[in-house]
Formats: C-alpha cells, sequence, structure tokens
C-alpha cells in the first residue's frame, strides 16, 4: 500500500463521515419539528414555538435523544 493509496482511503472515509453526520443531523432536526408542531398543536397555537421552547428545554425536559454520533470502530485486522 503506498501512501497515495492510503491518503485516498483517508478521504474517502472521511467524505463518508461528512455524509452521514448530515443524515443524523437532518433527522434530529426532523424528529425536533415533529415534536414543536405536536406541542404547538396541543396547546391550540399555530406554527411550530420557535421563540416559546429552547432547543435544551427540548432535549432535557422531554428527554429526547439527541447522542446521534458516528462510531469509528477500529479495524478489525492489524495493519501490516
Amino acid at each position: 500500500m503506498t501512501i497515495a493509496d492510503l491518503m485516498q482511503q483517508i478521504e474517502e472515509t472521511e467524505r463518508l463521515i461528512a455524509v452521514y453526520r448530515e443524515c443524523f443531523t437532518y433527522v434530529r432536526d426532523w424528529v425536533e419539528k415533529k415534536v414543536r408542531r405536536h406541542l404547538a398543536q396541543a396547546r391550540k397555537r399555530k406554527g411550530f414555538g420557535w421563540g416559546r421552547w429552547s432547543r435544551p428545554w427540548l432535549y432535557v425536559t422531554l428527554g429526547l435523544f439527541n447522542s446521534y454520533r458516528v462510531r469509528h470502530d477500529r479495524p478489525k485486522v492489524a495493519p501490516v
């Protein structure tokens, strides 16, 4: 394995991590939007409550899951 091959593999891995992070961010924002809309409708209000409920309040008080992470596993085989 040459240095160029190693650099290419590192770049591909970084690109994949960026894509996964973007997907997790999309899911987190989508869930937060649905929860906000539900809370607003339950109180017979319009909108999503962006000014009414802060992000920390949603995640701490309601216990929304906020630990979306890309896990970096170690290689199963040690490099030669």
